[in-house]
């Protein structure tokens, strides 16, 4: 009798935390209920996720065959960008040689799902040939697609006509925040948040005693407005924490980060992944980086949320957390923000939120 396969896309192996935390925990999901089963994980770097990532699952393999048709040469608007995967999958042949080999886990997957995350929007239309990869795949064998957990926002140009395309032989949408739910337009589309409360337990978390003040930063500009915050708020350097999340984009802020503040204890990326997230109730954050708010909201931390970058992108996640219940301030990058102190997510709020998407999990994956 053959396995089941599931074939789950995501942009795993940057590395980034958040991406990487999300497919962890789609990982430990299957290997919990499904842990026979085969599982081909499609993503940015798969040898850098097979590394990290590949002993969550017994039965993983790593690929990126989805990734390199999505990110072939050139600069296709979003109706290109769908058409070229679209024929690519369609041209795959039983004897079509060897050129197509590595898209056959594709075509012979019972379930192909698309992890949630920030790299399916305006501001990346070449990613759009994911989605119609899946959705040529899944046309030609029968097998189910679903969508979960992900951030549409800032819009394509034109409109989301190529978008829904895409979708349109998706069985499960689901996004993390409202204004993805408007772009797509489908009546059937829900809500849940990010994926990563799927997975939200202790393993998420470092233990031990940490920094009463956490920084996370992306730029010179956003490190100058946290040290004006940090003196006003009176914060001496031994009590700061310094926290990297993307290597590729942050780390000579992280690097300048420490020449700012040699005393605060520093924790970059890799030890995230490794060793949990520095964050617990009682602490204060800011940062401009997204799953920061979220690890470190639910776990009971206040916090400031810092907008920055391009119009409706960072402003839309972190006003999503607002919306499913984080306490935390939300403000721009040009002004001090007061002290908060009235903590994240309630308890409660958490529990609902991972109850969500362990049903949405339930239906896409079975128990």
């Amino acid at each position: 009798m053959a396995r089941t396969v599931h074939y789950l896309v995501s942009a795993a192996g940057i590395p980034n935390y958040g991406d990487d935390a999300i497919t962890a925990g789609w990982l430990r999901y299957l290997a919990a209920s499904a842990p026979d089963d085969d599982v081909v994980l499609d993503c940015v770097g798969p040898e850098r996720a097979a590394k990290d990532l590949g002993g969550l699952h017994s039965r993983a393999r790593f690929t990126d065959a989805l990734w390199r048709l999505s990110r072939a040469p050139g600069a296709p608007g979003p109706g290109e960008a769908v058409d070229r995967v679209e024929r690519a999958v369609d041209a795959v042949r039983p004897r079509s040689g060897a050129s197509h080999e590595e898209l056959r886990p594709l075509l012979a997957a019972d379930t192909v799902h698309v992890l949630g995350g920030g790299y399916l929007n305006g501001l990346c239309p070449p990613h759009l040939g994911l989605l119609a990869g899946v959705g040529a795949a899944v046309r030609r064998s029968g097998g189910r697609a679903s969508l979960t957990g992900i951030g549409l926002a800032p819009a394509f140009l034109d409109g989301g006509s190529a978008l829904r395309r895409a979708v349109a032989p998706f069985q499960v949408v689901d996004v993390r925040d409202e204004v993805s739910a408007r772009i797509l337009g489908r009546a059937d589309v829900t809500c849940t948040g990010d994926d990563l409360f799927l997975d939200l337990g202790y393993h998420t978390y470092r233990g031990g005693r940490l920094p009463e003040v956490m920084l996370c930063a992306q730029s010179p500009a956003l490190l100058d407005l946290m040290q004006k915050t940090v003196e006003e708020w009176g914060v001496p350097e031994s009590s700061l924490g310094l926290v990297e999340c993307d290597p590729g984009d942050d780390h000579e802020v992280f690097a300048e980060a420490q020449r700012r503040w040699p005393a605060a204890l520093a924790y970059p990326a890799a030890s995230l992944t490794a060793h949990g997230m520095p964050a617990a109730t009682g602490q204060t954050w800011i940062t401009s980086r997204f799953h920061p708010h979220l690890v470190a909201a639910a776990a009971g931390a206040s916090g400031v949320a810092v907008e920055h970058g391009p119009a409706d992108y960072y402003a839309v996640k972190h006003r999503s957390l607002v919306a499913h219940g984080s306490a935390w301030l939300v403000t721009d990058d040009r002004t001090v923000p007061p002290r908060p102190g009235a903590g994240g997510f309630s308890a409660r709020t958490v529990a609902e939120r991972r109850a969500a998407k362990q049903r949405l999990a339930h239906r896409i994956h079975g128990a």
